[in-house]
């Protein structure tokens, strides 16, 4: 028996059943007429007539299974003649859904003989409305195809459409398609041609016209929305890439959320999407956009959790301004990057000269001898440090010894980023939210962006001016660093901190062996000169790539106590797992081939009809 397919909308995907191993069907179609009479009140009359010549090798031919548009077909309006000869065994298709099967019982095709096939049949509701064009109706078919395996040489294929009458030859549109032929007018009114004189007859061929909607007592309305649906449901290749691209898009969205738990629960959610997907293509096609928005939700609420690291604070509405805080505690309020924060604390002890920088890339200092008391134990370590400070006339912060214990227990070449700073850190934010506990925190916020703002315009003031220009930035530091405008002062004056002008009058370490990425190196002016291919840009640049190294000295998510994500399900998969365990182990204590097929419709830019059958038995 021969399986054929009629489908007609674009983008429908006919996969043909399989065929068990002993059938061996072997034709050619040399030629097929497809005849499509649309009638006003949008249902379509087809008529086929379809030459095969069985190869002497193959079967009889006694079957064609032929598939239908919808489900609303009527066998009562199909007739089907064999060389002319009527045959009347006309089935609903075991093989195709939707679809019929034509048993051409005593007109059966031998093996090296010819046949021709004439099959009609009238469909309701085949002519859509033109989704371009208002004014416009449109119908859009593909003629049958057989399996590849089953069809030798190529085909003479003619699909001609008739049209309503009062339609003219000059108002049909034939969408764009090229294997349009020809229009002209007959005795039964305007004809459309797509033909094709030498086809393989193993695929579908789109044909597609539109016409004056005036001439339709009726068309199926359609949306856009409608059409996309269908189009997705008939193209299972692409209802594969959609599940998988949402099946990805949830799973980074989910293990974001939960911090990378919760393994067990994505499968129990990725079932359930595997369902909803197969059972809706409107569900695929929302999920796409909804995937993304919910990710992009997702990660714009942890990239302010990231941010937000103070504890709560017993704050006071009104209780005043929390003054006094160090550039480092005022980054803390503001909760600054922390890679930020801990690169103020460094700059800080820089300035002070209790640490000296040794490397400037990767970035890596020392403890000054005379405040480094490494081996010491901690309360002795702290009283000799602070009466080094004394001498050196130097204000050591509480929070600073902590950094710098770790700093000189270290081997003298580690770099910074490779130092773990997080209990310090941590330190410093505990140690300033008890400092702000009982003031005003909105207020105390305003108060010190004033202050950045304040020390950035001084500076702005003094940079004309040379001799004061350098006095001003030293002071005003940290708290320009804090400024998103500190590149501008900076590098129009060509800025060189404290730390590094010690190396260029020749009193710090190294004697001038160190130079900012691009400087002038030996140079005695005031500033430095970056070389042409500088990706710092200056100091304000390269203390920006600072701030962002130092982030890597810091276990994430560890200074506030958080997990990376909202929601820990770590317990759920440990529960999960040992009831799985458990029931595993509880649990420890021939026929003929056949094969079927099935199809969907679908449509894009206008409406159109279809039909789809199978492979063979």
């Amino acid at each position: 028996m021969i399986r054929s397919l009629l489908a007609g909308l674009v983008l429908v995907v006919a996969s043909l059943s399989a065929t068990p191993a002993e059938a061996n069907y072997l034709f050619a179609v040399p030629s097929v007429d497809m005849t499509a009479r649309i009638n006003p009140d949008a249902s379509v009359q087809v008529e086929y007539v379809m030459e095969f010549a069985n190869s002497g090798n193959g079967q009889t031919i006694d079957i064609v299974d032929i598939g239908m548009p919808t489900t609303d077909y009527d066998i009562g309006t199909m007739r089907a003649k064999v060389d002319g000869v009527l045959v009347t065994d006309i089935r609903r298709s075991t093989y195709v859904t939707p679809g019929v099967e034509v048993h051409l019982g005593a007109r059966s095709i031998p093996r090296g003989q010819t046949g021709t096939l004439t099959f009609t049949f009238t469909h309701p509701d085949l002519v859509y409305s033109d989704t371009t064009d208002k004014e416009l109706a449109s119908f859009r078919i593909t003629p049958t195809w057989f399996g590849e395996q089953y069809v030798v040489g190529n085909t003479d294929l003619k699909v001609a459409m008739v049209l309503p009458s009062g339609v003219e030859p000059e108002q049909v549109l034939h969408q764009g398609l090229k294997e349009f032929a020809n229009k002209a007018k007959t005795g039964e009114g305007t004809v459309v041609l797509f033909h094709w004189p030498s086809v393989r007859f193993t695929g579908k061929h789109l044909t597609g016209i539109s016409f004056p909607r005036s001439s339709m007592d009726r068309v199926v309305d359609v949306s856009r929305w409608e059409l996309l649906v269908k189009a997705v449901e008939a193209n299972p290749t692409l209802r594969l890439w959609l599940f998988l691209a949402l099946a990805v898009l949830v799973g980074v969205t989910f293990f974001r959320f939960s911090g990378g738990t919760g393994f067990v629960v994505f499968l129990m959610l990725g079932g359930g999407i595997a369902v909803f997907s197969m059972g809706s293509a409107a569900f695929q096609i929302l999920g796409i956009p909804g995937g993304i928005g919910l990710l992009a939700l997702n990660e714009t609420f942890l990239r302010k959790r990231k941010n937000k690291y103070l504890p709560p604070i017993a704050e006071v509405e009104g209780g005043g301004i929390k003054r006094g805080l160090t550039a480092p505690e005022a980054a803390v309020l503001l909760e600054e990057p922390l890679g930020k924060v801990l690169t103020l604390v460094i700059f800080g002890l820089l300035k002070k000269n209790v640490l000296e920088l040794t490397k400037e890339d990767p970035f890596t200092v020392r403890v000054r001898d005379p405040f480094n008391f490494a081996g010491e134990k901690k309360v002795r370590r702290s009283n000799k440090r602070r009466a080094a400070a004394r001498e050196e006339g130097v204000a050591l912060r509480p929070y600073e010894e902590g950094f710098l214990t770790i700093i000189e227990d270290a081997p003298s070449t580690m770099v910074l980023t490779d130092l773990d700073f997080t209990d310090k850190l941590k330190n410093l934010v505990r140690m300033t939210a008890d400092r702000l506990s009982g003031f005003d925190l909105s207020d105390s916020k305003d108060y010190y962006r004033l202050i950045i703002a304040r020390a950035l315009k001084e500076a702005e003031a003094a940079v004309p001016e040379t001799e004061k220009a350098e006095g001003t930035l030293d002071r005003g530091l940290e708290w320009i660093l804090l400024s998103e405008s500190a590149g501008d002062v900076f590098d129009r004056y060509r800025y060189r901190p404290p730390w590094r002008r010690r190396y260029y009058y020749g009193g710090g370490h190294g004697g001038g062996g160190i130079k900012l990425p691009g400087g002038g190196g030996g140079d005695k002016g005031p500033g430095w000169t970056p070389g042409v291919g500088d990706a710092a840009a200056g100091y304000a640049g390269w203390a920006e790539n600072v701030f962002g190294d130092m982030a890597g000295a810091i276990l994430p998510g560890d200074i506030a106590g958080k997990a990376g994500g909202f929601l820990d399900l770590s317990g759920v998969d440990k529960v999960t797992g040992d009831i799985l365990e458990a029931m595993a182990e509880n649990s420890g204590s021939g026929g003929s081939g056949g094969g079927g097929g099935s199809c969907a419709c679908a449509c894009a830019g206008c409406a159109c009809a279809c039909a789809c059958a199978g492979g063979g038995r």
